[in-house]
């Protein structure tokens, strides 16, 4: 549900939004892998939904493993 209102929004504000995108993840040139990124803003800014207390550092991890596997940067 708030997903699916975040993207309302944000398609409402005019923005290109890709909902559960798959990534393929390889490993000397094979795959071995797929994430399943829960948004793509523009196709610049990858939108991880938690509903957590605390982000553990497994969480930072996840989001390091989708920067390294779609080629986008941390500013």
């Amino acid at each position: 549900m708030y997903r699916r209102a975040l993207v309302v929004e944000l398609k409402r504000a005019g923005l290109f939004v890709e909902v559960e995108k798959e990534v393929v993840i390889y490993y000397c040139g094979q795959e071995v892998g797929r994430h399943k990124l829960d948004l793509v803003v523009e196709s610049r800014l990858i939108v991880e939904l938690k509903t957590v207390e605390d982000l553990s550092k497994a969480h930072y991890a996840q989001v390091r493993s989708y920067l390294k596997a779609t080629g986008l940067t941390f500013p």
